[in-house]
Parts: structure tokens; C-alpha cells; sequence
């Protein structure tokens, strides 16, 4: 299935400065300007703008493609190894590593589905002069696009049928007996072709240069209007609102699945624990509670110093979250992926370009100030690992290529109220474990890796004894990436409430179109790609866009806060399922005593610090 955002990525200077100028102009960021979190202001605030020296076209357009422009930068290879930051390591803010390149003919063939999908994921996808997406407007300016585009190559035409022209040969030798005069007349006539040939020639440089004009400004403006339309959805996505689909739950709650599939709201009765120890549900304190009542995480220090929404986790609590993430990333490794770490920081045009567009003004990306706004914060190891294939051509024999990280996570979770902020469960940096796959060509490929990360997920969750349930996300909870996407959520009895602590989305060949990543067969035939519009055509070698697919293995905040209300015990100690165990000293509970030995509920008080005397 091919996404409503088609790309090509054909070199050029004037895709580079578009795509920044549309990163820019996505919306209201929140900036690390001192330590406060949640303010905002304008992403990467544009400080040069590079004039636009070749011409936008639909890829489906038959134009010719631009001559490159004289003196620019290099551009970003298409080997499998992609990058040159060797080679230019610094980008100033107006140019970008991506050059995407929209198919508007798609676009414009399918523009009131385009309007239908904003609407139901509740997108606003306004351009940059606040004109929200229009099917109709689209079609006229895609339209005019294609107009401009023709004359401005008809002119060339005629510009280079004069050019031909203008240097044949301006005469022959004079004939044998012609008269004298003759070769001199010739000459003369030619000079005076010569001379209108130059006229025209300005002339038609004069129309070329102002057709040109035209033609930037209405392809920025075609560009913009496209450049936040979603992905497309899976036939089986739902379209109403509250319309989570439960398509799964955990070992523990199949005896009770029917009933969790005809109401949302359905609240399990907890099997019995093993330990003969487990408390009544009605008893159940939540995470908070018990984190603090055994020293697990300190709210109030990290407060003092970074502000809401951040958390120190201490003793066992630290360990807890070595062991997820040693526990996550083996069960990633079983599963075939490649351990990586990532960076933390990424290009902003980078975090466009997987999808990551704020909705209005309620963002969740973090910008980095000024000089550095060339730059922002990752919400998740998708986005560096997305980035990682950039500007590559894979060979179909390689696919899929699968890698899983461990990352912290970066979200001003702006406009968060409520319970949810309460503790480890919205916060706004956390650890994660990420798993990523880069698969053939096709909807078939990405949705049955989809259906491979999902698994994994159960039996991470499995593993940990958690009571829990995968959903099929409707359409408003689609990310604009997103052709379709997995929650799941865990029982959480201290809240009394389900609660999300993983998802698993495909983004078909969304983020491979925006990045520039293609697969090809290494004998030059065309790798298939098939989706419901069949509209993923290759490039003359033959290349294909892949597909991406992403799942969290370990949310580890919020898994955190699930295995904490799940496994309390009444003499307020934590069960350790055996998976944990060998991470966690083969213990099978925290303990208040354990803590102390940590030293992780021993009082630290000024008075504990000996500070010597002057003397």
C-alpha cells in the first residue's frame, strides 16, 4: 500500500530549502531554553533562506528533470552507506540532507480521501499560510504546477532549437566562377540570422525566468499544502471514535476474553498469585504509593531539579530498570534484531520526515535553542533509527533488516492533565527499548512484521506475569506515519484502570519516501511492491521505497508502574517474576531490608556531611 505522501528523492537544491522551510514551519515547539519544560516556541526559527534554482514538478510528470544548480553542496550519495558527513560536516540551517519530492498526482487523484483522513485522525495539516488541506484547492494548484511546468519546457525547447541553430556553420567557400560578392552576402545574411537568433533568444531567456518565478511560487505552495498529508489506513481500521478493536489478551485473561471484547471497560479479577502472600484487589495501592514507600523513585528531588514530570529511580528501582531493558533487548535478539544504541539528538528534518507533526499547537518534540535549532530531542529510537538507512539503497536480499534500541525518550507532553501525569506514567524523559524493521516493498512484508513485533511484545509482557490486552487502534489514534497501529495496555489495579504500555505501528513506505531509502535486487530486476493503490513505481534502476515498521519492546517507566501495582504484596514487598530474576541478584521480591542494604532508604540530611572547620 502505497502512503497519501508520495516522495522521490531526486537531488535538489530546492527540495532541500523547501523541506527545511516546511520543518520550520510545522508549528509551535517546545524549546530547552533554561530548564523549564513545555514553553514554546517556533522550530529551528529560520535565519537564511536558500533561493530556489531548480524546478518542483509531479514525479508522474514527464518534464525532464532539472540541471543541477552551479556551486551548491554535495548531496547525500544513494550507496548503501549513504552518508557524507565526512565530506560536509556541517549543514547550515537552510539546507537539509533530504531532498523529498511529493507525488501531487496522487495527491490530487485521491483529495477528498486525503480531506476524509485529516478529519478522522484529527490533523489540521494547515500550510504555512494557515490555509487548511482543501481537496479543491489542491487540484487547481496541481494543475497550475503542471501548466507552468509545460511552458517552461516548451521554452527550453525553443531556447535550445535556437542554440542549435545559432551555431551551424555561417557559411561555405565561394563557388568556383560565382561572382565575387557572393560569399560576402552570405556572410553578411548570416551575421543578420545570427543577430535575430540572439534577439529571440533573450526573449525566450526573459519568458523562461519569469515562467520559472511562477512556477517556484506555485509549486511552494503545492509543496506546503502537501507536505503534512498522513498516511493512508488499513482497510480494517476503524473510522468512529471509542472504536478500539481487542484482538488479543494475555494467557492470564483468556477465560475472560469474550467478556473483555464486548465492553473496553471490562475490569479482570486478577488470578491468584502464586505467593501465597498476594493482597485482596480492594486493597491495591498505586505505583506512586508503593514506589515511594520503599524508596523505588524520588519525585520530589527530581522536581527540585529538573522540574514536573521527572524522576530519579533508586536502588532496586534502578536495577528494575537494567533488568526490562536486559530482558527486552534478549527477547529482541531471539526474535533476530541487532542490538544498537542510538543518539539521543537528531536533525530536525530528520524527526519530520518519520511524522512526528505536531497537531496544532500541542506538540511533543522537544527543540534545541538557538544556535543549536538545527536540532531536536528524540521522542523514541524510531527516529535515529529510521534516519539510520537515509539516503540508502538496500538490497532486497539483505531484507528485512532488523534492529532494536535502547534510547532515552524526550516529550513536553504539552496539554497532559489529569491522573495519568501521577508518578512514572507520563513523563517527559524516559528509557525505552525500541524495536525497528526495515521490510520488503509491500503491505504483505510490513504487516507481517507488524504481526512479529507484536508477538515479541506478548512475550516480553508474558514473561513479566502482566494481565494485559492488545487493541486495534481506530483512526483518530493514528499517528500521521501510521497505516496502522497496535496498542497494548496492562491492567493496572492500583488505578484501576488499563493502562498503555507498548504500540506497534506499520508505516508502510511513508517514512522510506520522506528519508530516501529504497530497495533494489542485486541482479537489477525490480523488487514487487504491492498496496492497495498499486501506485509505487519504480525509478529507472529499478528501485523500490521500503517499507518500516516500528514496535516498543519496553516502555520501562510505565512497565515500571504496571509490575509495581500488579505484583504488591501485603507486607508491602514487590513479587519478582522469575523472568527478572537473574538481573535483579536472583531475588525473588524487593524488599524493605534489600532497599536497605541498596542504601536506597537510608535518610540523606545535611547534617550526615562533616564539613571541616576553618582554622
Amino acid at each position: 500500500m502505497s502512503s497519501l505522501a508520495r516522495w522521490t528523492t531526486r537531488p535538489s537544491s530546492t527540495g532541500a530549502a523547501q523541506w527545511m522551510h516546511a520543518v520550520r514551519s510545522l508549528g509551535t515547539r517546545s524549546a530547552l531554553v533554561g530548564a523549564g519544560a513545555g514553553s514554546c516556541t517556533g522550530a529551528a526559527a529560520a535565519k537564511t533562506g536558500v533561493p530556489s534554482q531548480s524546478r518542483w514538478s509531479s514525479s508522474s510528470s514527464s518534464a525532464r528533470p532539472p540541471s543541477p544548480p552551479p556551486a551548491q553542496a554535495p548531496q547525500p550519495s544513494s550507496t548503501v552507506h549513504g552518508h557524507d558527513a565526512a565530506a560536509a560536516p556541517f549543514v547550515p540551517p537552510s539546507r537539509s540532507r533530504l531532498t523529498p519530492k511529493l507525488d501531487y498526482a496522487w495527491i490530487a487523484a485521491n483529495a477528498e480521501t486525503v480531506e476524509r483522513h485529516l478529519q478522522l485522525r484529527q490533523m489540521a495539516a494547515v500550510s504555512e499560510d494557515g490555509v487548511p488541506f482543501n481537496a479543491a484547492h489542491f487540484r487547481e494548484l496541481f494543475e497550475r504546477n503542471r501548466l507552468l511546468q509545460r511552458k517552461s519546457d516548451d521554452l527550453r525547447a525553443m531556447r535550445n532549437k535556437l542554440s542549435a541553430t545559432y551555431t551551424k556553420p555561417t557559411g561555405a567557400a565561394r563557388p568556383a566562377g560565382a561572382p565575387a560578392g557572393t560569399q560576402k552576402d552570405a556572410a553578411n545574411t548570416a551575421a543578420d540570422a545570427k543577430v535575430q537568433i540572439a534577439e529571440q533568444a533573450r526573449s525566450i531567456k526573459k519568458e523562461i525566468a519569469d515562467a520559472d518565478a511562477a512556477l517556484e511560487e506555485v509549486a511552494a505552495q503545492l509543496f506546503h499544502a502537501a507536505v503534512r498529508v498522513p498516511n493512508d489506513a488499513h482497510p480494517d481500521v476503524a473510522n468512529g471514535p471509542n472504536v478500539e478493536r481487542v484482538v488479543a489478551v494475555s494467557s492470564r485473561l483468556t477465560a475472560q476474553q469474550e467478556t473483555l471484547a464486548a465492553s473496553l471497560d471490562a475490569r479482570p479479577s486478577l488470578p491468584a498469585h502464586s505467593d501465597p502472600s498476594r493482597i485482596p484487589p480492594t486493597k491495591y495501592k498505586d505505583h506512586v504509593e508503593l514506589g515511594l514507600a520503599l524508596g523505588l523513585f524520588d519525585l520530589e528531588r527530581a522536581a527540585a531539579v529538573t522540574g514536573h514530570a521527572f524522576y530519579f529511580l533508586k536502588g532496586a528501582g534502578a536495577l528494575l530498570e537494567l533488568a526490562l531493558t536486559q530482558l527486552a533487548m534478549q527477547q529482541a535478539m531471539l526474535a533476530g534484531f541487532t542490538p544498537m544504541t542510538t543518539p539521543d539528538v537528531a536533525r530536525t528534518e530528520m524527526v519530520a520526515a518519520c511524522g512526528f507533526q505536531p497537531r496544532g499547537e500541542m506538540t511533543q518534540v522537544y527543540s534545541l535553542a538557538a544556535p543549536h535549532d538545527r536540532f531536536s530531542l528524540v521522542g523514541t529510537a524510531e527516529i535515529p533509527l529510521a534516519g539510520f538507512l537515509s539516503n540508502t539503497t538496500v538490497a532486497t536480499q539483505a531484507l528485512p533488516v532488523k534492529l532494536a534500541a535502547l534510547s532515552h525518550c524526550f516529550r513536553s507532553e504539552t496539554g497532559a492533565h489529569g491522573s495519568d501525569t501521577r508518578g512514572l506514567y507520563r513523563v517527559h524523559q524516559f528509557s525505552k527499548v525500541e524495536m525497528f524493521a526495515f521490510t520488503g516493498p509491500s503491505v504483505a512484508d510490513s504487516q507481517a512484521m507488524l504481526d512479529s513485533i507484536v508477538q515479541v511484545q506478548k512475550q516480553i509482557f508474558e514473561s513479566l506475569e502482566l494481565d494485559f490486552r492488545v487493541l486495534d487502534m481506530p483512526m483518530k489514534e493514528l499517528g500521521a506515519s501510521a497505516y496502522r497501529k497496535y496498542d497494548i495496555e496492562a491492567w493496572m489495579p492500583g488505578r484501576v484502570a488499563w493502562g498503555e504500555i507498548s504500540s506497534a505501528s506499520d508505516c508502510t513506505d511513508y517514512q522510506a519516501r520522506r528519508l530516501g531509502i529504497r530497495a533494489k535486487a542485486v541482479g537489477g530486476a525490480a523488487p514487487e511492491a504491492k498496496g492497495a493503490h498499486q501506485t509505487d513505481t519504480a525509478s529507472q534502476d529499478g528501485n523500490k521505497h521500503l517499507h518500516t515498521v516500528n514496535g516498543t519492546a519496553c516502555a520501562i517507566p510505565r512497565t515500571i508502574a504496571a509490575l509495581l501495582e500488579t505484583h504488591q504484596l501485603e507486607d508491602g514487598s514487590i513479587y519478582l517474576p522469575p523472568a527478572l530474576r537473574p538481573f535483579m541478584g536472583n531475588r525473588d521480591r524487593i524488599t524493605p531490608e534489600w532497599q536497605q542494604e541498596l542504601g536506597a532508604l537510608r535518610p540523606i540530611a545535611v547534617n550526615e556531611f562533616v564539613v571541616a572547620k576553618r582554622r
